[in-house]
This record gives structure tokens, sequence and C-alpha cells, in this order.
């Protein structure tokens, strides 16, 4: 399932962008090519402090033929459903967590402080299933 867009305040807001045959699945984070280069777009590197570059998420899968992808742009007021490596639970709420990969998070039980750590839980949907945010700035400890 990866990343689902679940609620939103504000209405989404859909783009296509170009990027360099990458290989994108329905629901993965898509994240900005920061490279001077033609293309707008790329996948993440996992692990890396990714917060600031997110996107938002991709709405098509795509292939390496493909030089274009549909993603819904990165807003704080959309709340998400998503993919978790752990067993869903409700006491890891507000807890900032990384991605184990494009499309799930690794609800570990302790609160991530680092930029890599992008997404707030908000609820549980079910027992693989979190809740919550993308967060669009870096949301880290001092």
């Amino acid at each position: 399932m990866a990343f689902s867009l679940i609620r939103n305040i504000n209405p989404a807001e859909y783009r296509v962008f170009t990027h360099n045959g990458r290989v994108f699945n329905a629901g993965d984070i898509v994240v900005w090519e920061r490279t001077s280069d033609a293309y707008d777009v790329t996948t993440h590197a996992l692990g890396t402090a990714i917060t600031t570059n997110v996107a938002g998420v991709a709405v098509n899968t795509t292939t390496s033929a493909d030089t274009t992808v549909s993603v819904v742009l990165l807003d704080p007021t959309h709340e998400w459903k998503v993919d978790c490596t752990n067993t869903a639970n409700r006491n890891h709420n507000s807890m900032r967590v990384g991605l184990t990969n494009a499309g799930t998070v690794n609800n570990d039980g302790a609160d991530g402080t680092t930029t890599a750590d992008l997404f707030l839980q908000t609820d549980v949907a079910d027992s693989t299933h979190l809740i919550g945010r993308i967060l669009s700035i870096p949301q880290v400890s001092s």
C-alpha cells in the first residue's frame, strides 16, 4: 500500500515532474532532484536526511522507460496511512520515525531525532498501518 492520503484540510495539489528513468511505485516518497541537470525529482536514499527535500508522494507507478511521474505535493495538513515494519502501537503516537523503504516507516518504538525521521505518527489504522503526517521541515531535537 505504501503512503495513501486519507485526510486533507487543504485540497491536494498534483503535479507532473520529470525524472531520469527512476522506478517509482504509487505511494512512494518522492524527493527533489538537487543536481544541475534537467530533472525535477528522484527516488530517495534510505537513512539520509531527506525531510527538507520531500516533494510529495508518487500517484502512479513508473518504469525505467518512463520520464515523468505524477506527485501529490507535500502539505503539512495532509494525513497519511502508511505501512509499518513492526506491529502498530498507539503508545507510539507523537513519535517521529524514518523510512524502511520508500513506502514503509520503521516504527521501532523510539522517537527519532534526525532529519531522516520524517513521519509523525498520530494514530493507528490497524496492526500493520499507521496514520500520521509527513514532516515538511526538520523536526530535530537539540
